[in-house]
């Protein structure tokens, strides 16, 4: 049974002088998003789908640590695994290019900033977000029932109506949100015939069953198999994408098949294959997840982000979305990421109580408030009557 997906589509990168260092970022995308597949699926209720975007998810907090600096900024370094000895910003922007390039699919990246309009943004910050990830910033009025609309059209507009929602209300007092779009679609290499296609039961995890329709497909695949589990690759046309699927063997969990079958060798072999049709749809809170996996800083009150603006700020959430729907045909989906910078206001340091004993001489103004003129003003050589 496969419950657990990690999206996107397993990218065929190849290793070149180019786009080793791509390879390199796409490894640590990788590591991360299957750490926070497994923060979610450990969160799961029974029979739940836990769908992520690794790279939505990182593309996001990326652009967001691009203004964090001192500890905060090597927190998330760490946790997003971006490769320190490299510009990784740069690296992100050559990843980008490399899958909207992608051919044979129809593929959308897109990076975008709405900010606060009494929030002024780092030159260097404003400079790297748009040449390394197309980001511009936009300037808005965060009470303004609009700008909820806005933000959340960009975002359906970018994953073709997928994620028609993605943001459920906006904080008067945030500084700036930073979101990431992610669609794809493709047609499988090799379709599946819809005539094969028969309802047949599907055995959740708890022990009941429900009705699918079932796609059939009996062909030449990449295969591979252990005593824990089966793996097929069905690649997409251009052959530049693939949809790995991963079945645990009975008594197995699906999570760690998919886990272990992610690099593992796969070999032509000749097979039949069902495997359901699909209309998913999932969505998380990532802000415990995050802290949890060591970026607390980032969450907090001490949080550094004076690289990215000058309004002192936090990161209050991190909403994630995301959206597949697999047929004959192929499969079409969609993930967007929100980071909300929260505005941080910090206390003044209260100023000790003052002492004023008036046993000298003192002057004084009798006022009105609101036009300010002086009824009475006068210099008190003694409060004794004269």
């Amino acid at each position: 049974m496969l419950k657990y997906l990690g999206f996107v589509a397993t990218m065929a990168l190849g290793i070149s002088a180019a786009s080793a260092q791509e390879v390199s970022l796409a490894a640590g995308i990788n590591e991360f998003g299957g750490k926070v597949l497994e923060q979610l699926v450990s969160k799961a209720k029974p029979d739940e789908t836990v769908l992520v975007s690794p790279y939505s998810i990182s593309a996001a907090l990326s652009l967001a640590a691009l203004g964090a600096a001192g500890e905060t900024r090597n927190q998330m370094e760490k946790v997003l695994g971006l490769p320190k000895e490299v510009d990784w910003s740069a690296r992100h922007a050559a990843l980008m290019a490399e899958i909207k390039g992608a051919k044979g699919v129809a593929m959308s990246v897109a990076n975008g900033i709405w900010g606060a309009r009494d929030v002024t943004f780092r030159p260097d910050f404003e400079k790297r977000a748009k040449a390394d990830f197309g980001a511009a910033i936009e300037a808005v009025d965060f009470a303004a029932p609009e700008t909820l609309l806005r933000i959340n059209g960009w975002v359906s507009s970018e994953t073709r109506g997928m994620i028609p929602n993605l943001i459920d209300q906006l904080d008067p007092a945030l500084a700036a949100v930073l979101v990431n779009a992610l669609y794809f679609k493709g047609d499988w290499a090799e379709k599946f015939d819809v005539k094969g296609t028969e309802d047949a039961p599907f055995h959740l995890e708890s022990g009941s069953a429900e009705t699918v329709a079932m796609m059939h497909r009996r062909d030449d695949f990449l295969y591979a198999e252990t005593p824990e589990w089966q793996a097929v690759s069905l690649p997409y046309a251009g052959h530049e994408f693939d949809m790995l699927v991963v079945l645990p063997r009975e008594g197995q969990k699906p999570l760690g098949a998919l886990m272990a079958a992610l690099d593992a060798p796969l070999a032509e072999r000749k097979g039949y294959l069902g495997l359901p049709k699909a209309d998913l749809s999932a969505g998380a809170e990532l802000a415990r997840v995050l802290e949890d996996m060591g970026m607390g800083k980032a969450f907090s009150a001490s949080a550094d982000f004076s690289a990215m603006c000058d309004q002192a700020a936090f990161i209050s959430r991190v909403i994630h979305k995301t959206a597949m729907k697999m047929d004959e045909e192929g499969t079409e989906a969609a993930a967007a990421t929100a980071v909300m910078m929260q505005k941080l206001f910090l206390p003044m340091e209260e100023a000790p109580p003052f002492r004023m004993i008036v046993d000298r001489p003192y002057g004084l103004a009798l006022r009105h408030r609101a036009s300010g003129v002086n009824l009475f003003m006068g210099v008190i050589a003694s409060p004794k009557a004269q």
